[in-house]
């Protein structure tokens, strides 16, 4: 019966200081922080129209000042292209506002694939993708 009685003094030993421990943590906790206040009200704010002077010019909000006119992006390609000595056609190259693509024979891409990733910068992780349709490889890039 020692070992029991001693086993169990362990245990309620160890409840008490388990309990005692707690309630200081949560005691100090409690008192430690000072208090916070209320947060404040925000401020209103006013904005009054103001009239714009005829002379002022205005900005179209669908206009994208960022992204180049796309003859000069198709143009830029065809010249990337054939600075590689990849000679495309001005028909395989199109471009819209937000994607360009540029369509190739398999063979030709095969033969110069390096040419192709190197004049255009495809790498890994560039925005370039590169799929077939049928017998062409279309690389495409979007903004």
């Amino acid at each position: 019966m020692g070992a029991r009685t001693d086993f169990v003094r362990a245990m309620l030993f160890g409840i008490v200081i388990g309990v005692a421990t707690t309630t200081a943590f949560f005691q100090l906790r409690s008192t430690s922080c000072p208090p916070t206040s209320p947060p404040a009200a925000p401020k209103r704010v006013t904005i009054e129209p103001m009239d714009t002077p005829a002379n002022t010019p205005t900005i179209d909000a669908t206009a994208r000042v960022d992204v180049p006119d796309v003859p000069v992006r198709k143009h830029h390609l065809i010249e990337q292209l054939a600075k590689a000595g990849i000679a495309v056609d001005d028909a395989r190259v199109t471009c819209e506002p937000r994607c360009c693509r540029v369509s190739v024979d398999e063979a030709t891409y095969d033969e110069h694939a390096e040419g192709i990733k190197s004049a255009l910068s495809i790498t890994p992780g560039s925005s370039w993708q590169a799929y077939k349709a049928g017998t062409v490889r279309v690389l495409e890039k979007c903004w």
